[in-house]
């Protein structure tokens, strides 16, 4: 009738009063829904990072072959400690048996032969060392290995006279040197013979396996480490050679 009464079933188009006012909830709830996005295609930064192309000739095989190097690298440094560290050990051990060399003459018997060639090839063996430079960045692989070759020279005749002085072939024009020197001592200093020249001997034979050893890890070492130095050195050198 005269009265504003609701009909059953419809919907009032007027809003609530706590929406309509811009009141607490309603409004806000409202608000956001009518509120355009300020960019609708923006992602999260870690969302929107898309994985970049991997550039050309990055397949994952430079890594393996920067591996392959910085391997090389670690046993160049190695070789070139125990190559310096050979040729040193050879130094001493040549002035030793030169001295040693020297036991026949307390008889007036000549410097061996032999010997003398023995230290010609091993003076001429370091100064092939000198003149190489090894470790420095004149480094000539040519001249080391000259000196490595000259050094597995000496390691085997040093082993064929010895083999010779020891055994039964008779090609030395004196005798043993711990006769000669226990002989020496006997007559001079009153020492007991048997016991010097047993002593004698079993430093000779301590010399010469301490002589072939390092002449044989000398050249050994020296030959490995030429090979290192002749390969391939970078990542493009390394992809060439295979």
């Amino acid at each position: 009738m005269g009265g504003s009464r609701k009909q059953p079933g419809i919907a009032s188009a007027t809003p609530p009063p706590d929406i309509r006012e811009g009141g607490s909830e309603g409004a806000t709830v409202l608000e956001f829904a009518s509120r355009p996005p300020r960019c609708a295609n923006c992602l999260p930064r870690e969302l929107g990072k898309m994985p970049e192309q991997r550039p050309e000739g990055t397949d994952g095989s430079d890594h393996l072959f920067r591996m392959l190097i910085e391997d090389r690298y670690h046993r160049l440094a190695i070789l070139k400690k125990f190559n310096r560290i050979f040729f040193y050990c050879n130094i001493v051990l040549m002035v030793l048996m030169s001295a040693w060399h020297l036991i026949p003459l307390l008889e007036g018997q000549p410097y061996p032969k032999w010997a003398q060639i023995l230290l010609a090839l091993e003076v001429t063996a370091v100064v092939f060392w000198y003149i190489s430079e090894p470790g420095t960045g004149r480094e000539k692989l040519r001249r080391l290995k000259l000196y490595g070759f000259l050094t597995a020279v000496v390691c085997a005749e040093h082993l064929l006279t010895r083999l010779t002085y020891h055994g039964k072939i008779k090609i030395h024009e004196h005798d043993q040197y711990p006769k000669v020197a226990s002989r020496y001592l006997a007559a001079n200093y009153e020492v007991d013979r048997v016991f010097a020249q047993n002593f004698l001997t079993a430093v000779e034979a301590s010399l010469d396996t301490l002589v072939f050893v390092s002449l044989l890890l000398a050249s050994l070492v020296c030959r490995n480490y030429i090979l290192e130095r002749r390969a391939p050195q970078t990542v493009e050198e390394e992809k060439k050679a295979l």
